[in-house]
C-alpha cells in the first residue's frame, strides 16, 4: 500500500453510501489526487486501504463491493493487467454496481470489458476539460 494514500485519505467506513474505488497501486500517484478531492466533497470512499488488520482480504474487498453505490474503476495498462483489478470488476458486474470507467490513459479495454462497459458513459482524465465536475 503506498504511504502517501494512506495518510492522506482514509477508506469509508459506515452505513452511509460511499463509492468503491478500484485502481492499480501502480497508479496511485495519478488517481490519488482525485481521490482527495472527491473526498473533500463529501463523497465517501472505500478502497483497500480499508481492510482490517487480520482480516480475509478477499471477504471484505467482495462485502465492500457488494455495499458499495457506485464502483470507480481507474482504467490505465496497469489496472487492465491486474488480475485484483479485473477480479473487482467482474464482481461488481456480476452484482450489478453500477461502474463509472475512468481512463486515466489512452488504452484498449479486452473484449470481455468492451462489451459490458461499452454501454457505461466512460470519462477521459487527459482530454476532459470538466473531468473533476464530470465525476
Amino acid at each position: 500500500m503506498d504511504n502517501n494514500l494512506n495518510k492522506q485519505l482514509r477508506a469509508y467506513k459506515g452505513d452511509k453510501p460511499y463509492v468503491f474505488v478500484c485502481y492499480s497501486h501502480k497508479d496511485t500517484d495519478n488517481v490519488l489526487s482525485d481521490m482527495t478531492e472527491l473526498n473533500s466533497k463529501g463523497i465517501n470512499l472505500w478502497y483497500d486501504e480499508g481492510i482490517s488488520a487480520g482480516s480475509t482480504w478477499r471477504a471484505e474487498i467482495a462485502a465492500a463491493i457488494t455495499g458499495a453505490k457506485q464502483f470507480i474503476f481507474f482504467i490505465s495498462e496497469n489496472s487492465l493487467k491486474s488480475s485484483h483489478c479485473l477480479r473487482e470488476v467482474d464482481y461488481a458486474l456480476s452484482h450489478e454496481i453500477e461502474i463509472i470507467p475512468v481512463y486515466l490513459e489512452e488504452c484498449s479495454l479486452p473484449a470481455e470489458l468492451d462489451f459490458v462497459l461499452n454501454r457505461v458513459h466512460a470519462l477521459f482524465r487527459q482530454q476532459d476539460s470538466r473531468y473533476m465536475e464530470h465525476l
